[in-house]
């Protein structure tokens, strides 16, 4: 008789009922937490023997049969697809993870310097940083090993701080440093024979250094080749000028000077950048009878000039500059400065393999803007904008570039496209109508030629006048322009 059929046959209301089955109940309960106790522990050894089978099968997983130089190599890859390679968050997040995925492979990764050889960027805390921060940042420079290492440097750590020593420790070996602090103090103090490695740098600080106690911590940087430059006093940086190959320098010194002594100071450079330059507010002394500083390499220059609130001068930047083997060459002012042709047209001269002129905001006269032409042999794409004092000067420009076949030096005669914007109205139709046509032949009548003519075929002409000036141009010059369309030229003028 089972449980249930027993409590049934005693029958009744009596005493001895009710504490029967309270016996029952009881039982029962005992019974079921034996059987939960029993279950549990029948799980724990179910759960003990899975995670004897999922190691056993890690063990015989055909990965651990790789010998460590191969597993490394799949882990660059994993580590350093092409397409990411410079986002330094990303490499940090795959370098932690893959180092936490077994304890053999954490020991890989941590002794592996190439997986932690990226950009480190630093944080020098106005307060003291913890003592976590340290101890981490320690840790990342330690596991780089003696590879070379990009660094960022922002911020600046209050006087008697650790992190400074424990960051510079490894100057040695940074390939690359982003500097953006006031903290100059720090480099001041380093060694010339400090950056063995260094290859570029990027100073930003608006911190000016007494003269007498220059940055020399670069002057012993044999590799290095590019620099940017967001700094007061420029000079102050005791940099190996002549094997740059690239500067930049944004025009934090109101000297516009101070950045020409160090761009003469470059005869290897191949590309230069200035911006945000201050002009001069007076010509300079004259140093006519100063030999020309040759920059054998320069094939690009940007000079940009930015004074809105005063007028000045941007041409005595080049009075000192040889420039053979030139090509490039941009100059923009946002404000309009006066053009000294005594300045630049003998750097024309000095500088004849130009092939590419823009100009902005320089006001030149009829006579300047001639003699920019005239000194162009190897000018193949011209763009002035804002540039012409009086539209007697824009009609010089025009009458200078008609073509005339004759055995006569033409102006600019490899010219091919030229973009001339914002430029006063009322331009005279007849002379622009012969300066665009007279450089102009279909193929065919390019072939029917006996001889090659002088000056190149224009490829792109282009005039706008200013948006608050416009020009209505007659109805016949419109129709010949859109007949030279038609042709092939690409022509517009509005």
């Amino acid at each position: 008789m089972d449980t249930v059929s027993s409590a049934l046959a005693l029958g009744g209301h009596s005493a001895s009922y009710e504490q029967a089955t309270k016996d029952f109940i009881r039982a029962a309960e005992e019974n079921i937490a034996r059987i939960e106790s029993q279950i549990r522990d029948l799980e724990l050894l179910r759960d003990r023997e899975r995670s004897f089978i999922a190691a056993l099968k890690q063990v015989a997983a055909p990965i651990r049969k790789l010998p460590a130089e191969l597993l490394l190599e799949i882990f660059k890859h994993i580590l350093f697809p092409d397409w990411r390679i410079s986002e330094r968050c990303y490499r940090l997040k795959r370098v932690l993870a893959v180092s936490h995925v077994c304890p053999h492979w954490r020991r890989l990764v941590s002794t592996t310097p190439r997986f932690w050889a990226f950009e480190l960027l630093i944080n020098l805390p106005k307060a003291a940083p913890s003592e976590a921060y340290l101890a981490t940042t320690k840790l990342f420079l330690e596991r780089s090993g003696s590879l070379a290492i990009p660094m960022v440097l922002e911020g600046a750590s209050p006087k008697g701080s650790a992190l400074p020593a424990i960051v510079y420790s490894s100057a040695s070996r940074w390939s690359s440093l982003d500097f953006r602090s006031s903290q100059i103090s720090e480099l001041r103090k380093l060694p010339a024979s400090t950056f063995k490695q260094l290859v570029s740098v990027d100073l930003k600080s608006g911190t000016r250094i007494p003269a007498l106690t220059p940055i020399r911590a670069f002057m012993g940087a044999r590799r290095l080749q590019t620099v940017h430059l967001q700094v007061a006093n420029p000079d102050r940086y005791h940099m190996p000028w002549s094997q740059l190959t690239h500067l930049t320098a944004y025009g934090v010194d109101k000297n516009p000077q101070a950045f020409v002594d160090v761009l003469v100071q470059c005869t290897n450079l191949i590309e230069a950048k200035f911006r945000n330059m201050m002009p001069w507010l007076q010509p300079p002394p004259d140093n006519s009878s100063s030999a020309p500083v040759q920059l054998p390499r320069l094939k690009s220059l940007e000079v940009h000039f930015n004074f809105n609130e005063c007028e000045g001068l941007v041409t005595p930047f080049f009075a000192r500059l040889a420039l053979p083997a030139l090509t490039t060459l941009d100059i923009c002012s946002y404000s309009e400065s006066a053009w000294v042709s005594a300045d630049f047209t003998p750097f024309q001269r000095r500088s004849p393999n130009i092939e590419r002129l823009d100009i902005e905001g320089s006001l030149m006269s009829g006579e300047t803007v001639v003699a920019l032409l005239t000194n162009s042999p190897s000018l193949e794409v011209l763009s002035l904008e804002r540039c012409f004092d009086g539209y007697t000067a824009i009609e010089a420009a025009l009458e200078c570039l008609v073509y005339s076949n004759t055995n006569v030096v033409h102006a600019a005669p490899r010219l091919r496209t030229i973009n001339l914007i914002d430029q006063l109205p009322d331009v005279d139709e007849e002379v622009l109508e012969r300066a665009i046509v007279s450089r102009w032949w279909t193929d065919t009548q390019l072939a029917a030629l006996p001889v090659p003519p002088l000056a190149a075929r224009w490829e792109s002409f282009y005039l706008r006048s200013s948006e608050e000036q416009e020009q209505a141009f007659s109805e016949d010059l419109l129709a010949r322009i859109e007949q030279l369309v038609q042709e092939g030229f690409n022509v517009c003028v509005e």
